[in-house]
This record gives structure tokens, C-alpha cells and sequence, in this order.
């Protein structure tokens, strides 16, 4: 799965094991992509990378297998347990 530009967060599923990755304004000079943090099902902090263009960590949800879909703001709410204004 490469980031694209202006990506939206996503749910991510590989092995029958979900991920959601939220993205935000890089963390380097000159990306190619957005910071992309990670996070398990739960809403448990996976890792992060600056720049998902070209560093793709953590790994796992960069594997050939892996499955994407976006996810609306509220299912980000849910899945971080954000309440709404």
C-alpha cells in the first residue's frame, strides 16, 4: 500500500489483523507523501513515519497484502474515542 498524496485515514487490514492510519502535515523537507501515525484496533499508538511517501514503517501495514479503506471522520472518532463537538 504507498501513500498518496492528501490521502485520507484509513482503515487498514492485513491477516485478518486491523490497523487505522491517520495522516497529518509531513515531518520532512520535500515529501512525497503525508505523516501517517498507526494505531491497532483497540486505538493502542503503533508507530509513525514523516513522510509515507518513502519511509514506510511500521512495516506491517506496508505488507503486499494489506487491504485499505477509507474511514469517515466519525469512524476516526470512534475508533480514537474523540467525542464530537
Amino acid at each position: 500500500m504507498e501513500a498518496k498524496p492528501n490521502q485520507s485515514d484509513t482503515k487498514v487490514i492485513v491477516s485478518n489483523t486491523v490497523y487505522y492510519q491517520l495522516f497529518g502535515p509531513s515531518g520532512s523537507d520535500l515529501p512525497s507523501g503525508p505523516a501517517a501515525y498507526t494505531f491497532d484496533a483497540k486505538g493502542k499508538f503503533i508507530g509513525w513515519t514523516k513522510d509515507s511517501g518513502d519511509i514506510f514503517e511500521p512495516s506491517v501495514v506496508y505488507s503486499p497484502t494489506a487491504k485499505s479503506e477509507d474511514l469517515s471522520v466519525e469512524e476516526v472518532r470512534a475508533v480514537m474515542q474523540t467525542p464530537a463537538n
